[in-house]
């Protein structure tokens, strides 16, 4: 559906306290089939996932379907051949030592069945030989590593919601056989017997010969235990899951970027390997030099180094710092993506701090490069420390005869200011008008300093501390999907795979369709993320109620809007563009102050009028420096409704919304005429600096219109027959391309080729970008 004033909104839209729904936001959310079950708000950047915080896994099956379909995306497998796999195992252990080890236990006298009548009937036997192989090296004796087949069921954890009805069962899974252990970074305070995955160091899969051959099932499974172990050990880099037959062994890596797949190799063939295997598995690529009291070993499991444990206190060191950690604040539910984990930690001197750890898509600006830059604004996250980790390659198998498809990530760890909770938990509706009003004042900062946000949401606006001045009183947090821009760089198209669903704007929600009605794009500015607070006011204010002590509390049922919000990105568009045309629509809790429905009424007008204008000057497509002048207006224009709801809460005040008068004349009769004014004098510098302007719509055009294969190979001259886009559209290929350029014009399956949670930073440059603005006429 496009974002046009002239589209025909859904003829009905459900009042805000209609029918009981689950749900509640985070960031984007892709429903990729009926086996997600709605709770909480989707988290950012989504594609098919199992790790959407809106869903409830109920069976273990349902896990590993989504599993399936997440590592099902183009570069989330990547084959290892036998030759790399060989490679990879060689420093484990040397030729001397497998030979030693062989001379004591030949592979004729393994008691390893070579056919049985059930898969289980292998569970014993296998265990046995890998308990032997780790006690001929006695590398881990002080590690408690041991090797159990007892197959119990273990815990998962899950992201439930209060509001959600809770599953009768919890999920539960159950490895055939699984290392376990000890040592500085696992869990310590219970037995290796305990029934979760703390203390695995790798699940290992067993299948009969017969039953190997089911890639896709095997894959699902394997991939359910490690992204327990990603879950239930915070900040672990990678998972090792071996897979063994009667007489075939193979390897499979689980990291942020997917799953890497060895092939079988028979070990009856050749002992060596499986040996190799297991001591991998078990250790990590150290061979029998390594000093038990290191932690170097730990590190070839995938486990980080930076975080270690004493029994059940656990410690992060950030650059020679450390930092006792309090609780788990966050972690990410999937096995791809930014594999974001978040922690409430205390310094040395017990000072409260918050530790974030995520993987970035190289080529995306790192988000504590951007909080550097935001360090003096008030109203912003401050950082105080930061640690850049290896990237995703370096830590993967050396792949001699290709190479690995898609992005490499790097990982880092943050250390912030600690704030208090997020917006929806206010202490009174004052407390909430005046955190939302200083978390868009922090946002026009950080806009002036040309650093766009793209995700505002329920979740990333925090409470001040209850003493903060005003500018202090709420904040902005998260700024990884920001983009930066260079001044006379046309913006960011519209994406809608960047975001929180339920709070992305009708623009933002209308370039789901591949392209915009009469194939125009429309770009990202600071009018989506104003709209994103607009969605986070109508979030809190109709499904949150306020109590007799004014703080808050969860509607119940939830109101209809929440589902509405997060459905499909066409329909969550109409339903936002209807709202918008008509306020009165929108039904704010009872328990909410009246001043509360007339600015929600302000605030929708004000959209209103200026998305339409936005539409109409579509083909202009700015740069920054362009809107620098109708930002200040707009900006004002919105926080002065925010303001005059704040001064009539404390007057006890309320204009009548029927009598409201809005009249935008002034407003954009003085953008016009200061635009105007600033435009010469771009021009003039531009022409002193010697650089090429062109306001010309149709150069600034041909340069978005492409395909999106050209961001992953040369452009190719042109040739007899034009190509076209996925929807039938010909393509204009004589300018160049960037990936930002590409990314915007397909459709949403070939979006969901790309990363899942981290595309190419989609920053458009042009020197065709045109200077003038879209308000800067009242008649636009």
């Amino acid at each position: 559906m496009s974002s046009t004033p002239e589209a025909n909104p859904p003829t009905q839209v459900s009042p805000a306290h209609e029918q009981p729904v689950n749900t509640v936001p985070q960031t984007p959310k892709k429903t990729a089939s009926s086996l997600y079950r709605q709770a909480l708000v989707a988290s950012t950047p989504r594609a098919m996932s199992s790790g959407d915080l809106f869903s409830g896994h109920v069976k273990a099956s349902n896990v590993e379907d989504s599993l399936r379909l997440e590592l099902s995306l183009p570069g989330a497998q990547h084959d290892l051949h036998e030759e790399d796999l060989l490679n990879f195992l060689q420093p484990v252990a040397t030729e001397q030592e497998i030979n030693d080890f062989l001379s004591h236990s030949p592979v004729n006298s393994w008691d390893v069945p070579t056919e049985v009548n059930h898969e289980r009937d292998l569970y014993g036997p296998l265990a046995r030989l890998f308990n032997n192989i780790l006690n001929f090296y006695q590398r881990y004796d002080d590690d408690g590593r041991k090797v159990l087949n007892n197959r119990s069921w273990l815990k998962h954890q899950e992201i439930y919601t209060e509001v959600a009805i809770q599953p009768s069962e919890k999920v539960e899974t159950a490895p055939d056989v699984r290392i376990v252990g000890l040592g500085l970074h696992f869990k310590s305070d219970q037995p290796a017997e305990t029934k979760n995955y703390e203390r695995i160091i790798s699940p290992i899969e067993v299948k009969k010969n017969k039953n190997r051959q089911g890639k896709d099932k095997i894959l699902g499974q394997c991939a359910n235990y490690a992204r327990q172990c990603f879950i239930q050990q915070k900040g672990r880099r990678f998972v090792f899951v071996p897979n063994f037959t009667e007489d075939a062994a193979r390897l499979l890596i689980f990291d942020r970027g997917g799953a890497v797949i060895s092939p079988w190799i028979n070990y009856r063939d050749n002992p060596e390997v499986l040996v190799r295997i297991v001591l991998l598995a078990a250790g990590g690529k150290t061979t029998v030099d390594a000093q038990p009291d290191t932690w170097e070993r730990d590190i070839a499991l995938g486990v980080n180094p930076s975080i270690t444990w004493k029994g059940s206190a656990q410690t992060i060191t950030v650059n020679g710092n450390d930092y006792k950690v309090c609780g788990d604040m966050f972690g990410s539910q999937a096995i791809r993506g930014r594999g974001t984990c978040v922690w409430r930690v205390v310094d040395s001197q017990n000072r409260r701090r918050i530790i974030k750890y995520l993987w970035r898509a190289d080529g995306r600006t790192p988000e504590w490069e951007h909080l550097k830059k935001l360090k003096d604004i008030v109203g912003v996250a401050s950082l105080v420390d930061y640690q850049v980790e290896p990237s995703l390659f370096t830590l993967r198998p050396v792949l001699t005869k290709n190479t690995y498809f898609g992005n490499d990530r790097e990982a880092s760890f943050m250390v912030l200011e600690e704030y208090g909770d997020n917006i929806t938990k206010f202490k009174s509706p004052l407390r909430f008008l005046e955190a939302f009003r200083d978390a868009v004042a922090a946002h026009q900062k950080v806009w002036d300093r040309g650093i766009l946000h793209r995700d505002i949401s329920a979740n990333n606006i925090l409470y001040g501390p209850d003493n903060a001045p005003e500018g202090g009183r709420g904040v902005i947090i998260d700024m990884d999907m920001g983009i930066e821009f260079n001044r006379k760089a046309c913006l960011v198209l519209a994406d809608w795979l960047t975001g929180t669903l339920a709070f992305q704007s009708c623009h933002v929600l209308g370039s789901h369709a591949g392209c915009s009605q009469n194939g125009m794009l429309i770009w990202h500015d600071y009018l989506d993320d104003l709209e994103s607070f607009l969605w986070v006011f109508v979030w809190i204010t109709t499904g949150f109620q306020v109590l007799e002590d004014g703080s808050s509390s969860p509607a119940a049922p939830p109101p209809p809007i929440w589902t509405h919000f997060q459905s499909e990105p066409c329909v969550a568009e109409g339903i936002k563009f209807k709202h918008i045309s008509c306020p009165e629509s929108v039904f704010l809790h009872d328990s909410w102050p009246p001043q509360f429905d007339v600015l929600k009424t302000e605030l929708m007008t004000f959209f209103k009028h200026y998305n339409a204008i936005k539409w109409k000057g579509r083909k202009k497509f700015p740069t920054f420096e362009g809107l620098v002048v109708p930002s200040q207006y707009h900006y004002k224009r919105f926080l002065g409704y925010v303001d005059q709801a704040i001064a009539d809460l404390k007057s006890g005040e309320c204009r009548d919304v029927d009598n409201l008068v809005f009249d935008f004349t002034a407003d954009d009769r003085a953008i016009a005429e200061d635009q105007a004014e600033c435009e010469a004098d771009l021009l003039m510098e531009h022409a002193l600096l010697g650089e090429p302007v062109s306001d010309s719509e149709d150069e600034v055009f041909s340069a978005v219109i492409t395909n999106w294969e050209a961001a992953y190979r040369p452009v190719n001259p042109p040739s007899a027959t034009p190509p076209r886009t996925p929807r039938g559209r010909l393509l204009d290929l004589e300018s160049p391309t960037t990936p930002s350029q590409v990314d915007n014009t397909v459709g949403r399956g070939e979006k969901r080729m790309l990363d899942e949670d981290d595309n190419c930073t989609k920053r458009f440059k042009t020197p065709t970008g045109s200077i003038g603005s879209p308000f800067a006429s009242p008649k636009a």
